[in-house]
């Protein structure tokens, strides 16, 4: 009798364990619309809703982010910049809210570094986080 009660403890220990790992633990949110978007050089997400705490979180209106819940908004390119302060970006007519300088026209990169997206150059210069060469974008 009391080894067939180890027995039938040992097995709900077993089964009670796997139920948990197939959890996952339950520290995370679940969102099956809200996923991540890997980028590379030649492939810039389309996504038109993001997490802004989080940016490769990409989804719909409407969902949220896996990582800590906040609603995904609605991602606005900005074609002009501020020459001093490229931070500072809107339209065609707009003025920097620093300097009070009118916001040119953002151009386009012709190569970025393939292991980071966001540094971009031209031809010869090299990722400033890796050293990398950067390569040619294709559009």
């Amino acid at each position: 009798m009391k080894k067939s009660m180890q027995l039938l403890f040992a097995a709900s220990l077993i089964i009670s364990g796997g139920f948990f790992a197939s959890c996952g633990g339950g520290d995370h949110a679940h969102n099956a619309n809200a996923t991540t978007e890997t980028t590379d050089a030649n492939h810039m997400t389309s996504a038109e809703y993001a997490c802004p705490m989080h940016p490769e979180i990409t989804g719909h209106e409407g969902d949220k982010c896996s990582k800590c819940g906040m609603p995904l908004e609605k991602v606005v390119t900005a074609d002009y910049a501020c020459p001093m302060h490229p931070e500072i970006t809107g339209h065609e007519g707009d003025k920097c809210s620093k300097c009070g300088m009118p916001l040119e026209k953002v151009a386009t990169a012709d190569y970025a570094c393939p292991m980071h997206p966001d540094i971009t150059g031209k031809e010869g210069d090299s990722c400033s986080k890796c050293g990398m060469a950067l390569t040619p974008v294709k559009k």
